[in-house]
C-alpha cells in the first residue's frame, strides 16, 4: 500500500524550471537555462504600436451644407454664415490614433525561447514561469490516468450493479420458461372425477 500511495504522491512534484518558485527568473542559478518568462517559451513576442496622423474627413454638423449654415435672425430672416464646426471649409481635419500588434523576435531569449537566469535578471524579465503557470509544481497525468478511472467506476457502480440483476432476471425467466413447457397442460374436464 506503501508503494501506491508514493506512486500517486510522485504525481505532482515540484516544476523543474522555476525551481518551485512559480516566478523566473526567482532563485534559479546565473548559469541554468529555462523558459523565457517574457516570451512564454515561444521565442515570439507581441508589440502594439500606435501611429497618430492626420485625417480629413467630412463635416459631421447635419446642418452644414458645403461649409454654411442657416441661421434665423431676429427679424424674421434666414441668413447663410459659416459652420461652426468646420469654418466654412465643409471638411474637418483631425487628428486619427490608429494602433496595430506587431510580431518581433523577444529581446530577452533573442528568439530562443529559453535563456540563462543571468541573462533574465539582465533584462529584468520577471514573470511566471510557462512550465508550471505559476504554480511551483507540475502535475503528471499519466499518473493520475489509474486514479480518475477508480473514481469514474465508483461513479458508475450503481449502473454496474444493475446489469448483473438485469441479467440475472433474464437467465431466471427463461429458466421458468423451460420449466413451464416440460410440464403438460392439464385441461381440468378430463380430470377424474
Amino acid at each position: 500500500m506503501g508503494r501506491i500511495i508514493d506512486w500517486f504522491r510522485g504525481a505532482v512534484t515540484p516544476c523543474q524550471a522555476c525551481d518551485g518558485a512559480g516566478a523566473l527568473p526567482a532563485n534559479i542559478s546565473d548559469d541554468t537555462i529555462s523558459p523565457c518568462p517574457r516570451c512564454k517559451g515561444s521565442g515570439i513576442i507581441e508589440v502594439t504600436e500606435e501611429i497618430e496622423h492626420l485625417k480629413e474627413t467630412p463635416c459631421d454638423n447635419p446642418s452644414c451644407h458645403q461649409g454654411q449654415v442657416r441661421q434665423l435672425l431676429t427679424n424674421g430672416q434666414v441668413t447663410e454664415v459659416d459652420c461652426p464646426v468646420c469654418q466654412g471649409l465643409s471638411r474637418q481635419v483631425r487628428t486619427v490614433t490608429e494602433s496595430y500588434v506587431t510580431h518581433r523576435k523577444c529581446p530577452v531569449c533573442d528568439g530562443q525561447g529559453a535563456a540563462t537566469g543571468k541573462k533574465m535578471r539582465q533584462e529584468h524579465a520577471e514573470g511566471l514561469c510557462p512550465d508550471c503557470h505559476g504554480l511551483g509544481r507540475q502535475v503528471h497525468v499519466t499518473r493520475l490516468i489509474p486514479l480518475f478511472l477508480l473514481f469514474g467506476l465508483i461513479l458508475l457502480n450503481p449502473l454496474f450493479a444493475g446489469i448483473p440483476m438485469l441479467f440475472g432476471a433474464l437467465v431466471f425467466s427463461f429458466y421458468a420458461l423451460r420449466r413451464n413447457k416440460s410440464k403438460a397442460v392439464v385441461n381440468p374436464e378430463n380430470i377424474p372425477e
